[in-house]
């Protein structure tokens, strides 16, 4: 998601690491070089940068990761509402 939450796009998570992931989204969004991703399965949201895109994939590296219960910055606040 990006845009303070203005546009999110769902997305399945293929690979994972502390350092970064690979992910799959459905259809050809425009995708913005740098975007939160969150991880509602382990409850945490990171600052992803886009460093490939074969259009169907992207691969991505963390910047910095937080966990989405408990308190957050507040800049990132918005980010709690999708994670229900």
């Amino acid at each position: 998601m990006y845009a303070n939450g203005d546009y999110t796009y769902p997305c399945a998570i293929r690979d994972w690491s502390e350092s970064g992931a690979r992910i799959a989204i459905r259809g050809a969004p425009i995708i913005p070089k740098k975007f939160y991703l969150l991880n509602l399965t382990a409850r945490t949201v990171h600052e992803a940068t886009v460093v490939w895109n074969d259009g169907r994939q992207l691969g991505l590296n963390f910047s910095a990761s937080y966990p989405i219960d408990g308190n957050v910055a507040p800049e990132l606040a918005f980010l709690k509402q999708f994670a229900h």
